[in-house]
Order: C-alpha cells, then sequence, then structure tokens
C-alpha cells in the first residue's frame, strides 16, 4: 500500500512541474547549477508557451522564485532575453545556451552570437551561439552574418536586427542589454 502511496506523489508531483510550466532546480538545493533536460515534443517555453521540439537554438535559465532556484527552458535564445526584458523583477542567476554547431549547452555570457533572419529558429529570431568568436566567425562568413562578440552586446544588436526587419524595436520595459547575471566574464 505504501509503494502506491509513494507512486502517486511522484506522479502529482511531476504533474505539478508540467502545469507550472518549470523545473525545480532541485529540492530546496540553493547549490543546483546547469540548464534543465528539456523533454523534446513536451515541454513549453517559458515565454512563448510553445513546444520545445527542436533544440538546437534553446536556451533556459536557473532563476530564484520563491527563494529556491527553478530552472526555466526556451525554445529560442530570441524567447530568453524577450523573457528577460519583460520580467525585471526575476532574480535570473544562471544562463544557457544551446551551441548551434555541437549541440552542447554554453554560459550564455561566455557564447558567440550571430543573427541573420536566414538562419532559422523556433521564433524567428535568427540568432545562434557558438563556444568561441572563431566558430561564430566561421559559422558567419558562410553566409555574412554579423558576429555578436559578447552577450551584453546581444540585446541591442537583436533590438537593431529586429527593427531592420519590422520597423520597429519591440517595447522595451526591462534593461536595454541583457547584463544579468554576468556579462563582465569576456
Amino acid at each position: 500500500m505504501s509503494c502506491m502511496k509513494g507512486i502517486r506523489s511522484i506522479l502529482c508531483s511531476a504533474a505539478a512541474i508540467l502545469a507550472a510550466g518549470t523545473i525545480p532546480a532541485g529540492c530546496g538545493d540553493d547549490s543546483a547549477k546547469g540548464p534543465p533536460p528539456i523533454e523534446l515534443g513536451q515541454d513549453p517555453c517559458a515565454q512563448c508557451d510553445m513546444t520545445i521540439a527542436e533544440d538546437r537554438h534553446s536556451a533556459a535559465a536557473i532563476i530564484r522564485r520563491d527563494g529556491k532556484p527553478t530552472r526555466i527552458a526556451f525554445d529560442d535564445i530570441g524567447c530568453l532575453l524577450d523573457h528577460m526584458r519583460e520580467h525585471p523583477e526575476v532574480e535570473f542567476t544562471d544562463l544557457y545556451v544551446r551551441s548551434a554547431d555541437t549541440g552542447a549547452w554554453l554560459p550564455a555570457p561566455e557564447a558567440s552570437y550571430i543573427m541573420s533572419p536566414q538562419i532559422p529558429t523556433p521564433m524567428a529570431s535568427g540568432i545562434a551561439a557558438y563556444a568561441d568568436r572563431e566558430r561564430a566567425g566561421a559559422a558567419g562568413s558562410q553566409s555574412g552574418v554579423n558576429v555578436v562578440t559578447t552577450w551584453t552586446e546581444l540585446l541591442p544588436a537583436r533590438r537593431k536586427h529586429m527593427q531592420d526587419l519590422y520597423g520597429s524595436p519591440p517595447a522595451t520595459t526591462g534593461p536595454e542589454s541583457p547584463s544579468r547575471p554576468d556579462s563582465s566574464s569576456r
């Protein structure tokens, strides 16, 4: 009988996590690090709420919610930037992006980025991350795209990119630069 209670508890916990759209960083462990595992075809993006169908351009963050670390995932690096801009009250403690060429998770402030409407991403941000400037430059030179060298340059570059594409930048309610949590690492 106690086995059934244990299984029921696990199932209820899993249902609560799915309903919340977030993944707890680990039972109140403040030292939890790293991006969440993403269940492709099941997990929703924390910004646009679309199901994350591919993770080549995905992003993730650890935020502090109710004093505890909580992992959240995004289907597109642009969604992470939008979430940071639209939710300045949220404490982002760690940021991660997927490397477009290797699929490895990278600390967002340490990655290099390219942007182009020719880069197909889930929410059409056209942003791809690479482990270093050389890899980003090599990928960018193949299609003549802009290489963004630092994390702090990413939001202003994206705003200009969106203005060039659509005529006006997205509304800003938060900081102009995604400098949280640590943009000085490069």
